[in-house]
């Protein structure tokens, strides 16, 4: 199990609790902090598609705890095709933790 967060937070901010992240598997950083996602968005897409290449809707997780916002973009533009997507939302309630939830529907739907 892994937990895949878009992008590294920076060291020049304060850092988030990701201890309850771990409870969800190893936490792999798909962009580091200085990774320049919206300027160079087509690298970017590549680099990504590389770093998910073993991603399991099964048992992986994607997260968000900091950085260009684009990063996490870019990852759900890539894990778009499978439904749904497990995702660990942060939950500031109750001291902060880190709460599975998901991304998209059981069924699809047809058009």
């Amino acid at each position: 199990m892994t937990v895949y967060f878009a992008q590294e937070p920076s060291p020049n901010r304060k850092q988030p609790d990701l201890t309850t992240a771990r409870r969800f598997g190893d936490v792999v950083f798909v962009f580091d902090y200085r990774y320049p996602v919206s300027q160079k968005p087509e690298d970017a897409y590549r680099h990504a598609s590389e770093v998910l290449r073993n991603f399991d809707p099964d048992t992986d997780y994607i997260g968000d705890c900091g950085g260009d916002k684009m990063a996490l973009g870019v990852v759900a533009h890539i894990l778009a095709d499978w439904e749904p997507i497990n995702f660990l939302r942060w939950n500031r309630y109750n001291g902060g933790l880190y709460e599975p939830t998901y991304i998209g529907t059981v069924d699809r739907v047809e058009e």
